[in-house]
């Protein structure tokens, strides 16, 4: 690949990972400030229960860890600030991770659709693949019809049919004369194969019309072989 194409691409993959860097950036942020504020509130709830002699052996009352709100023992959460009352319950590790782990999944799953995108070949509304195969296809049922016409009928249907087919609806889209050409041509064919009285020149003309099928597309058609 070209220096300029790649560099065109590596900025395409910058420009679509900006906005994830950015929230990864604003989401670490907000972590921060949250788990401060929390240390700062459990610091302030220590001090004032030490203060007042409240502990859960002598009162059954209880500070809430995070605001310091008195609660019951049978309380689950904060009436106040809907933290989980059990002070001793450890808290997970990975609290508050979801949306962490989602950003960074949503990075590396977009990194990698743009560093593995189509192959230059695969590119575009009919694979390179699937043209050089009907072109050529075509070109062995015109090189073996005279000496075996069954031969060319097994080579028109097996390699170049179903390519015909995909070539002709994708330039539908693009140029209705081209497609109703290479249909037209194409029809011609499998009739004279039918009847048993297909004509070189029948095979030729459906190679020229798929040539210009491809060029509508944006594909160059290769030439049969000497």
């Amino acid at each position: 690949m070209d220096a300029p194409l790649v560099l065109a691409h590596a900025g395409e993959e910058a420009l679509v990972l900006l906005p994830v860097l950015a929230f990864l950036a604003i989401y670490m942020i907000r972590v921060r400030r949250q788990a401060r504020e929390r240390e700062e509130a459990e610091a302030r709830a220590s001090a004032g229960g030490a203060g007042h002699g409240r502990t859960a052996g002598a009162t059954g009352r209880r500070p809430c860890s995070y605001c310091g709100t008195d609660l019951e023992d049978g309380d689950e959460r904060c009436p106040s600030c809907g933290f989980r009352a059990d002070p001793g319950a450890a808290r997970p590790a990975t609290r508050g991770a979801g949306p962490l782990l989602l950003a960074v999944a949503l990075a590396a799953a977009t990194l990698t659709a743009c560093s593995t995108g189509p192959s230059p070949d695969e590119e575009g509304p009919v694979p390179r693949a699937v043209a050089e195969e009907a072109v050529l296809g075509l070109c062995e049922a015109a090189a073996v019809l005279p000496d075996d016409p069954a031969a060319a009928e097994t080579a028109f249907f097996d390699r170049a049919h179903d390519a015909l087919h995909e070539i002709a609806g994708a330039v539908q889209e693009l140029d209705r004369a081209a497609a109703a050409e290479l249909l037209t041509a194409k029809e011609a064919v499998e009739a004279g194969f039918r009847d048993g009285e297909v004509l070189p020149g029948e095979i030729e003309r459906l190679i020229g019309s798929t040539g210009r099928a491809l060029g509508a597309l944006g594909l160059e058609a290769p030439a049969c072989p000497a």
